[in-house]
């Protein structure tokens, strides 16, 4: 077992509590977590994952080729990508509690405005750079996030948002399967880079932009290293 601080192990056992008394609760299911699978990692020696998040406010858009702002549900205002649209990004940085050098897997939150037919894929391409503090930026390097409306996929969706084999617009979906591994990498690390709707999907119509994250491993409730100038 690592070293762990007091303050991290009253937090895991609140959080255990939590999940203990949520799993008791007859109006929660793990069925409303369908999709997420235990890694079969002990989280007191292995670590545990968590998001690193990436809003629309983090997103910067381009002079052109640009996501547009559209009307949804009436009552808010979102990001709309059409195919070949992509906006910059910045504020991903890795929090103290990051365990160095393990993988990083990115996903994108979109609503699709129309359904998206069984076999259709929606794709993003994502650009990015990385360093750690005082460290010089990594070359630009390229990476993809896809959704597949497949039989596996459709296994983790509600019900409600299907209809038989087609996902029905004004869902909520993930496109991920992408792992970034750098050596040496470490808490306060930043990325910068920029997210494309792909014309390589399938699927035609229009996304909106939910939010992206990354799933990083936390072995750790933040550090004892405190910036000093």
């Amino acid at each position: 077992m690592g070293n762990f601080s007091l303050e991290y192990l009253k937090w895991l056992k609140a959080a255990y509590e939590h999940a203990r008394s949520a799993h008791a609760d007859p109006d929660i299911s793990l069925d409303d977590f369908q999709g997420w699978v235990w890694d079969g990692n002990d989280p007191l020696s292995e670590g545990g994952w968590t998001d690193v998040v990436v809003t629309s406010a983090n997103l910067k858009l381009p002079a052109s080729s640009a996501p547009s702002t559209a009307d949804w549900k009436t009552d808010f205002r979102v990001l709309q990508f059409e195919q070949g649209d992509y906006a910059h990004f910045d504020g991903l940085q890795l929090p103290h509690g990051y365990r160095s050098s393990s993988p990083i897997h990115p996903h994108i939150h979109f609503i699709p405005v129309s359904d998206i037919a069984d076999g259709e894929t929606v794709v993003f391409n994502m650009t990015y750079t990385i360093a750690n503090p005082f460290d010089i930026f990594s070359d630009n390097a390229t990476g993809t996030m896809t959704f597949t409306n497949n039989v596996e996929t459709r296994a983790k969706i509600k019900d409600r948002a299907l209809s038989g084999t087609t996902v029905l617009a004004d869902s909520h979906m993930i496109a991920g399967d992408l792992e970034i591994v750098v050596p040496g990498l470490g808490m306060s690390a930043v990325m910068i880079g920029n997210i494309e709707y792909s014309a390589s999907s399938t699927y035609s119509g229009n996304i909106i932009y939910g939010s992206g994250d990354a799933h990083a491993v936390f072995d750790r409730f933040g550090s004892q290293y405190q910036y000093s100038d």
